[in-house]
């Protein structure tokens, strides 16, 4: 599994806290330990995260005293381009309101365009996602769903929709929670994925809107979305 995308994971989430005043300049972030747990994940993916947090001028660490929050966003080089949307700190509701206009618009593309060696590294990365299911590990299925979608957008072939992809997938990984995630809801979201892949195999472009859809209906905070559900004929 990729530590680097788990670890991307946990630095957005520490931004995050920051961005709506949980955490302010000179706070000290909680115990190693207690962070870890509070995040679900390992201590050594949480140590990779706030040494690059470090990096940027966003933490100090003390030695002997702790991590202290040690420059704002601004300072710290948080507007990059490579985390723009994050940055703009968007609610959860205008993340999933984003995502239900893109997501089935990317299946869509993907049915007309997608070749055999990109089906290829989707169909591996449904086996990561049974895997996952099989072991329980959470954070083996957070870093597989994050991967899943980014693998659907290059199957369209379109730069845009993959670029876009790439700088929201910063933003899918704060939804990707894994303190929501439970084994059954780890195969239901498995489900929808398989059933997005197969309509885009079967060059189904309906039953891959369809499927997205139904994916995105099970997410956490999709009963705070008003968004249209009509399928046009593609």
């Amino acid at each position: 599994m990729n530590n680097r995308r788990l670890s991307t994971r946990v630095e957005i989430k520490i931004k995050q806290l920051i961005a709506e005043g949980h955490l302010k300049i000179g706070d000290k972030l909680p115990p190693e330990r207690e962070l870890a747990e509070a995040m679900n994940v390992s201590r050594h993916t949480l140590r990779e995260a706030i040494k690059s947090l470090e990096t940027s001028g966003l933490l100090k660490s003390r030695p002997g005293s702790g991590t202290f929050i040690f420059s704002d966003l601004d300072e710290a080089g948080g507007h990059n381009g490579h985390t723009t949307i994050f940055n703009d700190n968007p609610r959860m509701t205008e993340i999933y309101q984003f995502r239900w206009a893109l997501e089935p618009a990317i299946a869509v593309s993907a049915v007309s365009n997608a070749t055999p060696a990109g089906l290829k590294l989707v169909r591996e990365n449904l086996d990561l996602q049974e895997e996952a299911l099989a072991k329980g590990d959470t954070e083996m299925w957070a870093q597989a769903d994050l991967d899943y979608h980014l693998l659907l957008s290059r199957l369209t072939g379109n730069s845009l929709f993959i670029k876009v992809m790439e700088n929201l997938s910063h933003c899918i990984a704060i939804c990707v929670d894994t303190s929501h995630l439970n084994p059954a809801r780890m195969k239901l979201y498995y489900e929808g994925h398989l059933g997005v892949y197969n309509a885009i195999v079967d060059r189904d472009p309906k039953k891959a809107v369809f499927h997205m859809e139904e994916h995105l209906k099970l997410l956490p905070w999709q009963e705070n979305l008003k968004v249209s559900t009509v399928v046009h004929d593609a």
